[in-house]
């Protein structure tokens, strides 16, 4: 009998112990992004340049657990974003109209804090720099009967980095697979100085330029 309690007293120690041990998880993840640009700018409307462009998101993350309700995971992920508009009506040449893309490619790394508030349900919060890779823009116009498309390459345009604040949710099933969503709020002004100075020689003042985008992704734990 005093040996049956001693071999139950070591396997509820043994669980106890290894259940207040550390998880580790890793895996792969895919999904969207939603994103657009904020504009802040004098000589141009907003609603001009800016509307909501879907991009692919492909990576993939570590998680460390310290309890089951607190864990830090890291993400590394190729994230395509910018804007893309419908056609407009240029408002100072009647009769042309236009249509822009920016297509921007960061690899973006975040870092985030996971709260578990149930059983597999986690709110999430955190910082995420990232590197341009990437930045190509698109317009397309009409005048009267002629049209034309023009591409050109803006990386240099641009800051070689952007840093964000990602707030989001996930929920992981028990089998393994994973949704999470996520708003990435951009912290930097993305267009550098020199470009914003060409631009004033053009009648336009840009203050801000900031990438804003929803992230949805599917994923699995290992």
């Amino acid at each position: 009998m005093k040996k049956t309690i001693l071999f139950i007293g070591v396997m509820l120690l043994a669980v106890g112990v290894s259940s207040a041990q550390p998880r580790f998880s890793f895996g792969p993840k895919v999904g969207v992004n939603l994103s657009n640009l904020y504009i802040d700018a004098e000589g141009v409307e907003e609603a001009d340049i800016v509307g909501i462009k879907p991009g692919l998101l492909i990576g993939a993350f570590a998680e460390y657990d310290f309890t089951p309700a607190i864990g830090v995971s890291i993400d590394l992920l190729y994230s395509r974003e910018g804007t893309e508009s419908n056609r407009f009506d240029y408002p100072s040449q009647k009769g042309y109209y236009y249509k822009h893309k920016y297509s921007l490619q960061y690899l973006n790394i975040p870092v985030l804090v996971n709260f578990y508030l149930a059983r597999g349900l986690a709110v999430k919060a955190g910082i995420q720099p990232g590197v341009l890779l990437g930045a190509k823009y698109r317009v397309e116009w009409e005048y009267g009967e002629q049209d034309g498309v023009e591409n050109q390459d803006i990386k240099d345009n641009l800051l070689p980095y952007d840093i964000s604040i990602p707030i989001g949710l996930s929920y992981t099933f028990d089998y393994g697979l994973f949704i999470d969503g996520r708003y990435n709020l951009s912290l930097c002004d993305i267009m550098n100085q020199s470009t914003k100075q060409n631009l004033e020689l053009d009648g336009v003042t840009y203050h801000k330029v900031k990438n804003r985008s929803f992230s949805f992704s599917v994923g699995w734990k290992f």
